[in-house]
């Protein structure tokens, strides 16, 4: 097994791209987001060994505004929505808007803390898988296939 795995020589490119809710601040979700993608890479660093060279890009975002914002859109539930969304829109300070929100719309902040913020912690992670020396199983050719042609022709394919 061991030989077997050291033959396959594998090439991992990993992205991870972190975020946090808006709760807390902006410095400190900035952090925990950073600190969450760092945790995870020094895992799988130390989880593929043994002539897997594995390659892990860490990207964070403090508070994944833009996807609560598509959140609150598409949920029909949220009464005054628009206005939350243009406090999303307009207001630059990330701390400043999520305290806006939660003093003008207590009632939807609550349900949107409850509902929406626990998904904005994630980590979106993403692998590409190369093996060296593997060999190529597709063609390219500017050859017609002639059978596959005739066969959609004849209302076969």
């Amino acid at each position: 097994v061991r030989k077997k795995h050291r033959d396959m020589q594998a090439k991992l490119k990993h992205t991870a791209r972190e975020s946090s809710s808006p709760e807390g601040s902006f410095a400190r979700n900035g952090f925990l987001a950073k600190e969450r993608g760092y945790a995870l890479r020094d895992y799988l660093r130390g989880r593929f060994g043994d002539g897997v060279d594995t390659t892990v890009t860490v990207r964070w975002i403090a508070e994944d505004w833009k996807t609560l914002d598509r959140m609150i859109l598409e949920d029909d539930s949220i009464a005054d929505k628009e206005p939350i969304r243009e406090l999303i829109a307009e207001e630059k300070d990330p701390d400043l808007r999520e305290r806006k929100i939660r003093e003008r719309f207590p009632k939807q902040y609550a349900y949107i803390r409850r509902k929406y913020y626990p998904r904005l912690r994630c980590v979106d992670f993403r692998y590409d898988l190369r093996r060296k020396n593997m060999i190529k199983d597709t063609i390219h050719t500017t050859e017609s296939d002639t059978l596959y042609a005739r066969g959609h022709q004849d209302g076969k394919g």
